[in-house]
């Protein structure tokens, strides 16, 4: 596991971050995708 940052943007601009422990990139990526499904940008780099 390893933790990384997700930073996700919503069709108005807002933005949000969130910080979690996952098993490689792809996972994290499609946790916020379930969890922020109307995002228009999602971008994951390792903290």
């Amino acid at each position: 596991m390893r933790l990384y940052r997700i930073t996700f943007t919503m069709s108005d601009g807002s933005q949000g971050h969130h910080e979690d422990k996952y098993e490689d990139a792809f996972a994290a990526v499609a946790r916020a995708r379930r969890l922020f499904p109307d995002a228009v940008c999602i971008d994951v780099e390792a903290a």
